[in-house]
């Protein structure tokens, strides 16, 4: 599909909920996480990790997830993670993640083509968590991240950081708490694009995210649950120019205005195992995102694979997202 150059501006929002920078990075990239709505900052999976760093700790053996998304509007999703024990009390994520929209069919702004060409934003990340005592699990991460849109614009990099928390109550009840994406935003040098005389740089800003949540074991080796609450935090300013003219000669007065935007979500989910070899999921997130799926798991020991899927519904309503996995340990 050849999508004109104003589909640049709303293909990667349509992502999730916000139009904020590093959208693509909150969409959820494993198929087990988000067919349980990505409420996952309490979860006892060491793979996890890219959702709370303190999960990394979460002791069992190395484990690696390869996973794709199906999307609309040539969209892809994919990414690589691969989480492993540090004994004896640590744990260490790490992995890639690659969401990228082709086919885009540039036009000048008189509406003369130019060239087709792909935009994409991947990152690196690397999550570590240590426990304290039996209970208590801390974290940290850092998050490299790069966009690419288009052939006039340098590449813009980024760097974040991540610190979280989990704490497990009781043999039924754990709770989680990270703040996440600190730091983080894109400059952008669009001299080249607009044509300008020196250096014109924007800045986008990643909006913190600060997440608190529970897993709740119903019944043991049957049936988990999630439940998490997010809090979107992004901090701007900008100047705003008056001028004034009661003194008779023009006088120009410069402000610069502080601007928070803040947002709350909400996500709960659900495991249930109805076989040895078959696990349904089911969850949803307060922009009306429904999800579902399973987790199949092949009669190999060694190993231990298992096959992932996931069908999220998209907060625009119009599409779906079919995400596809495999798990295995080492």
């Amino acid at each position: 599909m050849r999508s004109t150059l104003i589909l640049l501006f709303i293909s990667i929002p349509t992502l999730v909920t916000a139009q904020f920078a590093g959208a693509p990075f909150r969409v959820g990239h494993s198929a087990y996480a988000a067919s349980m709505g990505n409420a996952m900052v309490a979860s006892g999976d060491a793979g996890m990790g890219y959702f709370n760093p303190a999960l990394a700790a979460n002791p069992g053996r190395r484990q690696v997830e390869l996973s794709s998304a199906v999307m609309t509007f040539d969209r892809s999703l994919s990414a690589i993670t691969f989480s492993t024990p540090l004994p004896p009390v640590a744990g260490l994520t790490i992995g890639l993640v690659y969401s990228g929209v082709g086919e885009f069919d540039g036009r000048t702004v008189s509406g003369y083509p130019t060239d087709i060409f792909d935009i994409y934003e991947a990152q690196v990340f690397t999550q570590f968590g240590i426990r304290i005592g039996k209970n208590t699990q801390l974290g940290a991460g850092i998050k490299l991240s790069i966009a690419d849109y288009g052939n006039k614009v340098e590449p813009a990099t980024s760097v974040g950081l991540d610190i979280g928390l989990r704490r497990r109550i009781n043999d039924r009840l754990a709770i989680g708490l990270t703040a996440q994406d600190m730091i983080s935003s894109y400059t952008w040098n669009t001299q080249e694009l607009w044509g300008t005389v020196g250096s014109n740089q924007q800045v986008d800003q990643f909006p913190m995210r600060l997440k608190a949540g529970l897993e709740y074991i119903a019944r043991p080796d049957e049936l988990t649950l999630y439940a998490e609450t997010e809090r979107r935090v992004l901090f701007s300013s900008y100047t705003e120019t008056s001028i004034s003219t009661s003194l008779g000669e023009p006088i120009v007065f410069t402000e610069t205005v502080d601007v928070t935007n803040a947002e709350t979500l909400f996500r709960i989910g659900g495991q249930w195992a109805a076989h040895d070899h078959l696990h349904v999921r089911m969850g949803v997130q307060s922009d009306a995102r429904l999800s579902g799926g399973f987790s199949l798991k092949l009669p190999q020991i060694r190993y231990a694979p298992s096959i992932e899927y996931s069908l999220s519904s998209e907060p625009s309503g119009f599409s779906s997202i079919h995400q596809f996995a495999v798990r295995f340990q080492l």
